[in-house]
């Protein structure tokens, strides 16, 4: 599971945790001293579309919050709006 590569920008041999299945995958996440390779297409599609709904959450609750703010001060001025055509009558 471990493999040797050269990087150019130490010009050191570095060793990775490569994983092709998915049972490697909770072992190799545990280490935190080597950096992971992911070579299983299906393993990285899954991951991606885990870190895309990680991300859209808090996209959805910025967006719950702009619209409950938008909402406010609309209700706001509705009623300032009658306010003043009251005042006017």
């Amino acid at each position: 599971m471990t493999v040797f590569e050269r990087t150019e920008a130490d010009d050191v041999l570095t060793a990775t945790v490569t994983v092709t299945r998915h049972d490697q995958l909770a072992v190799a996440l545990k280490q935190r001293a080597k950096p992971v390779i992911i070579e299983n297409d299906a393993l990285s599609r899954q991951l991606i579309r885990l870190e895309y709904w990680r991300d859209a959450k808090w996209w959805l609750i910025a967006w719950l919050v702009y619209r409950l703010l938008a909402s406010a001060m609309a209700h706001q001025y509705h009623l300032l709006a009658r306010a003043l055509e009251n005042d006017r009558g």
